[in-house]
Formats: C-alpha cells, sequence, structure tokens
C-alpha cells in the first residue's frame, strides 16, 4: 500500500504545473515509454508488462503500476523499474517514473545530473526552475521534478496534454 500512496502521490504532483498551448518539438521525441506509447490500453500493456491496478482517477480514469523488469535505457533511465501507467477513457496518457534516492543530497545532485541530460539532449527546457523542469513536445512532453522521496520524471501524451490545458 505504501508504493500505491507514493505512485498516486506523484501523478497527482506531475500534473499541476503548465500551459502546453504553444508546443515545440525536440529532437528525438519518445511516442511514449518503453515498449508503452500514447493511446495504449491497459489490456495492451498488461499483456507486455506485469501491470497491478492501482485506483481509478477524477474523470474517469485509471492508475496502473507498470513492472519493467526486462527494461533497457531509455531517455536516460535504466531499469528495472516500476512506473506508473495513467488512463484516460481506457488510453494511456501519462508514465510517471519515481527514481527513489536516500537524501536530499542525492535528489539535488540526480536532478542537476538528469535535466542536464535532457538539455543536452533535448535543448533548452521550456520551463525549468530550482526543483522542476519541463520540455514540450509535438507527442511528449516531459516533467522532472524533485520531491522528497527522489525524482519524479512524468512523460505525457502532449496532445492530450494540450487539449485539457486552457488557452493562452
Amino acid at each position: 500500500m505504501k508504493l500505491k500512496r507514493t505512485i498516486t502521490g506523484l501523478v497527482a504532483a506531475g500534473c499541476l504545473f503548465f500551459s502546453a498551448a504553444d508546443a515545440a518539438a525536440y529532437t528525438d521525441e519518445p511516442e511514449g515509454f518503453g515498449d508503452m506509447h500514447w493511446g495504449d490500453s491497459a489490456k495492451k500493456v498488461s499483456e507486455r508488462y506485469a501491470t497491478q491496478y492501482l485506483e481509478d482517477t477524477l474523470g474517469g480514469g485509471a492508475l496502473y503500476a507498470v513492472n519493467f523488469t526486462d527494461f533497457t535505457e531509455q531517455m536516460g533511465i535504466r531499469g528495472p523499474l516500476v512506473v506508473t501507467g495513467a488512463f484516460e477513457k481506457d488510453k494511456l496518457v501519462q508514465i510517471n517514473v519515481p527514481l527513489a534516492l536516500e537524501s536530499a543530497e542525492a535528489v539535488d545532485q540526480a536532478f542537476a545530473a538528469y535535466t542536464s541530460y535532457l538539455e543536452r539532449r533535448c535543448g533548452a527546457p521550456d520551463e525549468k526552475d530550482d526543483d522542476s523542469a519541463l520540455w514540450l513536445g509535438k507527442k511528449t512532453s516531459i516533467y522532472v521534478q524533485k520531491k522528497p522521496e527522489g525524482v519524479l520524471v512524468c512523460f505525457m501524451d502532449a496532445k492530450k496534454m494540450a487539449k485539457k490545458m486552457p488557452k493562452k
């Protein structure tokens, strides 16, 4: 249950942050994470990975823990690891990758290293402060945030998220 509460909190925290009205693209934009792609159903994901239903979300969505036991590197993240898949109307719209760390110093170092990696790979973030950074894409937006328990990396379906954001 602790995993469920932590992941649920991370999902909620990862969604409250940006206006995606003018999404830009960056090089080598993924269309999901691992072998999960935007629009996949929960059933399709569960055919490839061990999944565990966590809970329903507001608006009729659902959260699933997805266990990547044979995951290889993508966007600088290596497995094995457990991520959270967020589904709306049974379509994958967000993948949250919590990277647990032992100390505040380790969190600061990992955040700096990972955002630096993404800056080299994807260019300058569209938004950045001391605790978070956001890269807006046409397919996938990436949000990185420091949390007390580690670093949260959110991969989001850029088209789906842009529809939810208020127009400027």
